[in-house]
C-alpha cells in the first residue's frame, strides 16, 4: 500500500504541487482582505481621459511612382534605391542629342527674327512714320468734327427753330409727319454726338491717339450722315409759301448737298488715316508674329527634352529604381518609386468609435518595433468622409502626423494608437477595478484597523484607462482597496 501511494506521488507531483499552491495563494489573499493588507489606493484629483484605441501602420506621408514621358535609350542613372533626393533634382535621363541639336538651331532662328524686330523698333525711318500716320489720323479725327459742326450748324440749323435744345422743330412743312418727328429726334442726339466729339479731341494729341479713337469718330460720323440724309429727304420735299420762296428751297438743297459731301469725304479720310496707321505698323506686327511662332517652336523643343527626364516631385528617398544604362525605355512605364522622409499613420477606425475622433486630436503611439516603452506623439489630420468597408465592417480611414521627426521610424511598422477623444481635468477618480456592484449600487472597500469596511459611493463617467469618476461616499484620506473580493 505504501508502495503504491509513493508511486502515484511520483507520477502525479506536478498536478499535486499546482494544487499546493492554488489552495496557499487563495488562503494568502483571504488572509490579507480580512486582516485589511491588501493593496490599497485613494481617492486623487486627476484627469478623466476618453481615448479610442485602434491599431495602424507606418506610411509615407508622400510616395509616387515616375516614368518616362516619352520613349528612348536610358542614358544616365544618377540616383539609386536607398539614396536621397531634391525637390528638382534628375533621378534617370535618357539620349536626347538629336534634340539637343533642333535645340540649338531654334535657338538660332529666334536669335535672328528677334534682331529683325530690334531692328524695326529701333528704326528712326520708322519713327517718322508712325508719328507722321498717327498725326494723318489725328488730323482726319478733328477735321471730321469740323466738317459735322458745319454741316450741322452752319447748313441745318438755318430750317430749325430751337436746334439744340431738347424739342427742336423743323420749320417748314412737308408731306410726310413720320419722317418730320423722326428728323426732330435725330436733331437731340446729333446734339449729344457732338458734345462727346469735342471731349474727344481735347484729349487726343498725336502721341496718345489711336485706332479705337478713330474708330469713335467714325461712329459719329455715321450718326451725323443719317441725320443729314433724312434731312435731305424733308428739304427736297418743301412746299413753297409766303415765307419761303423757291430761291430760298434751292438754297437750302444746296446746303444741305454739301453737308453730305463734306461728311462723306471726312469719312474717307478716316479710312485712308487708318490704313495709313495700320500699314506703318503691320511690318512690325508681323515681325512680333515671327519672333513669337520661333519662340513656341523653341518652348516645344525643350518641352520634348524635359520628358526625357525623370525628377524628383518632392524630396525623399528612392523606394524603387528600374532603370538601367543603355536599355531601352517605352514611355509612361513606371521604373521608379520615391517616398518623403515624413512619416504618418494610417488606421482604420470602426463606425462605433469613429464619433468621437476630430481633426487635431493628440494620440499616443507604440511602434511594435520598440515595445511599449517608446511613445510618440501624433496627432490626427485627415478622416475620410466616406466608409471603408473591412471585414464586412464599416470603418473609416483615418491619418495622424508625427509631432516629432524620429529616425527610428520606417514605414511599414506596426502602430498602436490611442487617439484622445476627450479630457476632463480636475476631478476625482478612482481605479475601475476597486468598485463593485451589489443591488444596482456601487461599494468600494476601505480600510478599518484590521478588516475591510464597506461603504456605498456614487460614481459618474468611466474612461478608457481604467478611471472613475466618483461623487461621493469615499475621502481622499480613505484607503480603499483595489481589488475587492466579493
Amino acid at each position: 500500500m505504501s508502495s503504491k501511494f509513493f508511486s502515484f506521488i511520483k507520477t502525479n507531483i506536478y498536478y499535486i504541487g499546482g494544487l499546493i499552491l492554488i489552495i496557499a495563494g487563495g488562503v494568502y489573499y483571504y488572509q490579507n482582505r480580512g486582516n485589511g493588507n491588501g493593496e490599497y489606493v485613494q481617492l486623487q484629483k486627476g484627469s478623466l481621459i476618453s481615448e479610442v484605441s485602434v491599431a495602424g501602420k507606418v506610411i509615407s506621408s508622400k510616395d509616387v511612382s515616375l516614368s518616362f514621358e516619352t520613349g528612348g535609350t536610358v542614358k544616365a542613372v544618377n540616383k539609386n534605391v536607398g539614396q536621397r533626393v531634391g525637390q528638382g533634382e534628375i533621378i534617370a535621363f535618357l539620349d536626347s542629342s538629336s534634340l539637343q541639336v533642333n535645340l540649338e538651331k531654334a535657338q538660332a532662328d529666334l536669335a535672328g527674327e528677334q534682331a529683325k524686330l530690334d531692328q524695326l523698333q529701333n528704326s528712326d525711318s520708322q519713327a517718322t512714320e508712325v508719328t507722321t500716320a498717327k498725326r494723318k489720323l489725328l488730323d482726319a479725327i478733328l477735321d471730321g468734327f469740323t466738317s459735322s459742326d458745319d454741316a450741322i450748324r452752319n447748313k441745318t440749323d438755318q430750317f430749325f427753330e430751337d436746334p439744340d435744345t431738347m424739342n427742336p422743330k423743323i420749320l417748314f412743312a412737308f408731306n410726310d409727319y413720320d419722317l418730320k418727328e423722326k428728323i426732330n429726334k435725330q436733331r437731340i442726339v446729333v446734339e449729344e454726338t457732338l458734345d462727346k466729339w469735342s471731349i474727344l479731341n481735347s484729349k487726343i494729341t498725336v502721341d496718345n491717339v489711336t485706332s479705337a479713337n478713330a474708330e469713335t469718330a467714325r461712329t459719329y460720323l455715321t450718326t451725323i450722315k443719317t441725320f443729314l440724309n433724312d434731312v435731305s429727304r424733308a428739304v427736297n420735299n418743301f412746299e413753297i409759301n409766303n415765307t419761303l420762296s423757291q430761291t430760298t428751297i434751292d438754297k437750302y438743297k444746296s446746303d444741305t448737298a454739301s453737308a453730305r459731301t463734306n461728311i462723306n469725304n471726312a469719312l474717307s479720310a478716316m479710312t485712308s488715316a487708318e490704313e495709313g496707321i495700320r500699314s506703318t505698323s503691320s511690318g512690325k506686327s508681323v515681325q512680333e508674329a515671327k519672333v513669337k511662332s520661333f519662340q513656341a517652336s523653341l518652348d516645344a523643343i525643350k518641352t520634348q527634352i524635359e520628358k526625357t527626364y525623370i525628377r524628383a516631385p518632392f524630396s525623399g528617398i528612392i523606394s524603387k529604381q528600374d532603370a538601367k544604362v543603355g536599355e531601352a525605355i517605352s514611355p509612361n512605364i513606371s521604373l521608379v518609386s520615391l517616398i518623403s522622409e515624413s512619416y504618418e499613420i494610417e488606421a482604420f477606425i470602426p463606425e462605433l468609435n469613429i464619433s468621437g475622433v476630430d481633426l487635431k486630436d493628440k494620440a499616443r503611439v507604440n511602434l511594435d518595433a520598440f515595445g511599449a516603452s517608446a511613445e510618440f506623439g501624433a496627432t490626427v489630420i485627415q478622416i475620410d468622409p466616406a466608409e471603408t468597408v473591412k471585414d464586412g465592417v464599416a470603418t473609416y480611414k483615418v491619418r495622424l502626423a508625427f509631432e516629432n521627426a524620429d529616425s527610428r521610424i520606417k514605414p511599414g511598422m506596426t502602430a498602436n494608437i490611442k487617439i484622445e477623444t476627450g479630457k476632463r481635468d480636475n476631478v476625482s477618480i478612482l481605479p475601475l477595478r476597486s468598485v463593485y456592484v451589489k443591488n444596482n449600487s456601487q461599494f468600494v472597500q476601505i480600510k478599518a484597523e484590521d478588516k475591510s469596511l464597506e461603504k456605498e459611493i456614487k460614481i459618474g463617467e468611466k474612461d478608457s484607462r481604467g478611471n472613475v469618476e466618483v461623487f461621493s461616499g469615499v475621502s481622499e484620506e480613505d484607503q480603499i482597496l483595489l481589488n475587492p473580493v466579493i
